[in-house]
């Protein structure tokens, strides 16, 4: 009974999941929060002809919350367990992440110094939206880490055999195979960047060979966390509930 529930707990929400899919590149990538950049990029980089949402809704990081809103406010009025809308949460900000960092493996307009600084500062959104919903404790901000290490990565200097050792020591929840990826993919987007020069990919790469990790570049999307039931007794005296017979569970016996 227990995992049939928990199957239809996963099962359940997949729809309204995957609808929110399309959201995260646009919302966390695409579009520019911060005045300024989108004004130094280059002409190629100014239209979203490269976005495979580029016929749908302009989506912002203000979307993002806003759909995050919807789904927390439906799950309290439904009065669902605290203890699961915190892993409900979690769930949500690991699709955010998993679907934007896959997408800056794809596509070379999202590696720069500029897309790096948007995508922390739209992280320090989310992470102010879980400090209003009372949801720090959810661990959801941990999920996030791969693509705020990404970030990172984008904006630091990537040059000397210092900036590789601490490229290896400060990503360590990206894998060899991802930062590799990230470090030939950079495009420097004006005159103060430069690209990274494969001698030193190979460095980097020279010293993440005994990292330990996946090989594969693409997160998984579709991973669900494991789903804990927390224990709850009723307040109410469950010996005298009468049971509906509309419900027709006449095949359970009372205990």
């Amino acid at each position: 009974l227990v995992n049939s529930a928990r199957q239809a707990l996963i099962l359940i929400p997949q729809p309204p999941i995957y609808s929110f899919t399309p959201v995260p590149v646009p919302g966390m990538l695409e579009h520019e929060s911060l005045q300024g950049i989108s004004s130094m990029k280059p002409t190629g980089f100014r239209k979203r002809s490269s976005s495979i949402y580029e016929d749908t809704e302009v989506y912002t990081i203000s979307s993002i919350l806003q759909q995050l809103g919807y789904f927390h406010t439906a799950m309290c009025q439904h009065g669902m367990d605290p203890e699961l809308i915190k892993q409900a949460v979690k769930q949500l900000f690991y699709l955010i992440g998993a679907v934007a960092l896959n997408s800056i493996f794809l596509r070379k307009d999202m590696c720069s110094c500029r897309k790096g600084m948007q995508i922390r500062c739209n992280l320090s959104y989310l992470e102010e939206w879980l400090k209003e919903k009372n949801l720090q404790q959810s661990n959801a901000m941990d999920t996030m880490e791969p693509l705020s290490q990404a970030a990172w990565l984008l904006q630091v200097n990537k040059s000397t055999d210092e900036d590789a050792k601490e490229i290896c020591a400060r990503c360590s929840g990206l894998s060899a195979v991802q930062i590799v990826k990230i470090l030939n993919s950079y495009t420097p987007i004006d005159d103060f960047e430069k690209r990274v020069s494969p001698s030193f990919v190979r460095k980097v790469q020279s010293i993440l060979q005994e990292r330990e990790g996946n090989p594969q570049l693409m997160l998984d999307a579709k991973y669900r966390f494991q789903v804990t039931f927390p224990f709850n007794p009723s307040p109410q005296a469950l010996e005298v509930i009468q049971v509906p017979s509309s419900l027709k569970l006449g095949f359970l016996t009372r205990i």
